[in-house]
């Protein structure tokens, strides 16, 4: 009854045009998947190494305490302060401690002592050099504590 204008295309010139569509999708998203894994397993590695270096920062922490514990527990003289700054820096090498604990147990502290006197005052530098984990993956952190006794 009414006229067609408009006459369907064949079958061969309509083909084809949804199979280039269909790869250019593909690539796209496997490309976006990518590129989300990589980083992805960066951001992984960046917390791993900032948790080592929290633990290395407890670490150290605990060094100089422990260096201070060794330095003035139940001292009253300058004189057996200095003795004990002496035998803390143990000819240059230093103390190294190792930790047992679940959180610190991949942890070595480097503890090493230095005194200064200016009269009748000495002046102890305690410094504190912690580093956890191992291989790829390395939390260090440095610490220095200033003491004086008269």
């Amino acid at each position: 009854m009414f006229p067609s204008f408009i006459e369907p295309k064949s079958k061969i010139s309509q083909g084809g045009f949804l199979l280039p569509l269909v790869i250019f999708l593909l690539v796209g998203v496997s490309m976006l998947a990518i590129a989300i894994s990589r980083v992805s397993s960066f951001s992984g590695a960046s917390s791993s190494a900032e948790g080592l270096s929290v633990q290395a920062l407890f670490a150290s922490e605990s060094g100089l305490q422990w260096g201070m514990n060794q330095l003035f527990f139940q001292q009253t003289s300058r004189i057996a302060v200095d003795a004990n700054c002496t035998t803390l820096e143990n000819s240059g090498a230093g103390q190294t401690l190792t930790y047992s604990v679940d959180g610190l147990s991949s942890c070595t502290t480097q503890i090493n002592c230095s005194i200064s006197t200016q009269g009748a005052t000495s002046y102890y530098t305690l410094e504190s050099s912690s580093t956890c984990g191992g291989g790829n993956l390395l939390g260090q952190r440095r610490l220095q504590i200033l003491a004086k006794m008269q």
